[in-house]
């Protein structure tokens, strides 16, 4: 308390007044606001902040717990300490029930200096707790929009496989909102039946020993989504030991475009070695990049030969400039003719 206390205190006796002002001289730095009635508290708290707000219990027309509730609904972080000139038990406990920081007697304010720095000890405690918690909400925002943001399927779950974390990504493609999903165990989600006791297994292999196989791997599996169909997947896992716990995020990236493109690059690459025709694929600077086996049988020389080459090696003198012309129109996305010969 390096500054002096702004201190409200709410008391219609002057004598009074100035008795709680000297206890507080004498043991701290105060800046004292008096209000002698509820106008006055009532205008004074609208006007302008305070570290601590003192009032007496009994006024007229006006009493402490009315003070309080007016306190709380207009600056709910400032401590409250309410002085009494009688001791009603009752009325005590139901002041500290409803928010009071303490209750002091009028004969006892020998207690008032360290009721008052308790009670702003307290204050500045809650309202380093309440930066620390937005703190840490906002982060947990940026982290979820992060995840959220991830075209990957990031999905965490706890040492007993209970799912912690799942981000859009893997909402989309397994079928489950985040909200089903967080909660239940992942088993039960994503992984086929006929896979569910080897995965419980090697979960509980894992909890107990620290051993692994797929921890840190890119491998290749099949997951289910909501409706039952199975789709293949990417999967790495990585294991982070929090505290005495350990809890577990797979990162999942559906790969069934990637197999379809796969396929079909093998059926076509399957024709085009199977045909007749002498087939060869080029790069724009004439560079051999594929030769099948029509072509071996047409020009005498093997994949393995022809593969990196020029393509200009097969092309007789003078004809240069017409395949080089060809190829630059290819890169402009024109269609080329047929050619029965290099022939002019």
């Amino acid at each position: 308390m390096t500054q002096p206390l702004r201190v409200l205190h709410l008391e219609d006796s002057p004598r009074d007044a100035e008795i709680v002002r000297h206890r507080l001289d004498d043991g701290l730095a105060c800046t004292i606001v008096l209000a002698n009635g509820r106008d006055s508290f009532e205008a004074a708290l609208a006007r302008e902040p305070y570290d601590l707000i003192i009032s007496d219990y009994n006024l007229p027309g006006y009493d402490g717990v009315s003070a309080l509730k007016h306190a709380q609904a207009t600056q709910p972080d400032v401590p409250v300490i309410l002085i009494s000139g009688t001791v009603v038990e009752e009325q005590a406990v139901r002041c500290l029930h409803i928010g009071a920081t303490d209750y002091l007697l009028k004969a006892r304010l020998e207690r008032l200096v360290p009721a008052v720095k308790r009670a702003v000890q307290e204050a500045e405690a809650r309202r380093a707790r309440k930066t620390v918690e937005a703190a840490l909400g906002e982060s947990e925002s940026r982290k979820a929009a992060i995840l959220d943001s991830v075209l990957d399927c990031i999905v965490t779950m706890d040492s007993a496989g209970i799912v912690i974390e799942f981000n859009a990504a893997a909402a989309r493609t397994f079928g489950f909102t985040k909200a089903e999903a967080i909660g239940r165990p992942l088993a039960d989600l994503i992984i086929p039946p006929r896979f569910r006791d080897r995965h419980r297994a090697g979960l509980a292999r894992h909890v107990a020993t620290g051993e692994g196989p797929l921890i840190g791997k890119l491998i290749e599996i099949v997951a289910v989504r909501s409706d039952g169909s199975e789709i293949p997947v990417e999967l790495t896992i990585t294991s982070i030991r929090s505290g005495a716990a350990t809890i577990f995020t797979g990162v999942l990236r559906d790969i069934t475009a990637r197999r379809h493109a796969d396929a079909t690059r093998t059926r076509l690459a399957a024709i085009v070695d199977s045909s007749d025709d002498s087939i060869l694929s080029l790069a724009l600077d004439t560079t051999i990049l594929s030769w099948n086996a029509g072509a071996e049988r047409l020009f005498g020389y093997t994949a393995s030969e022809m593969v990196g080459r020029s393509s200009q090696c097969l092309v007789p003198v003078g004809k240069h400039a017409e395949i080089i012309a060809m190829m630059e129109g290819a890169a402009r996305g024109e269609t080329g003719e047929r050619r029965e010969g290099w022939s002019g």
